[in-house]
């Protein structure tokens, strides 16, 4: 299951808000302004949700995106496209 998750983050769209703290190499993220977004595909179909950053940085040099690094809290994982007992169900089995 771990490797099903770490494939689902992999595929995962980043929606992330970088401040810059300090504008040289490295650019911590503002982790209560940015989201981690994620879609898992299944043969029958998919989900999507959501799942907080602990803390980030980028490393930009002359505008440029170099790298970076992400630390994910992992108790975080949301689904968002289910309700009820199956999203409860789908967010238990990626927590686990």
């Amino acid at each position: 299951m771990t490797k099903l998750f770490f494939s689902l983050l992999l595929t995962a769209s980043f929606a992330i808000a970088a401040h810059a703290e300090n504008p040289g190499n490295d650019s911590k993220i503002n982790v209560t302004a940015s989201t981690l977004e994620w879609t898992g595909r299944k043969v029958t179909g998919k989900h999507t949700g959501t799942v907080n950053l602990k803390e980030g940085s980028l490393q930009i040099k002359d505008g440029f995106l170099l790298g970076g690094s992400f630390v994910i809290d992992m108790p975080t994982v949301k689904c968002t496209d289910l309700q009820g007992e199956y999203a409860g169900k789908l967010e238990g089995h990626l927590k686990s």
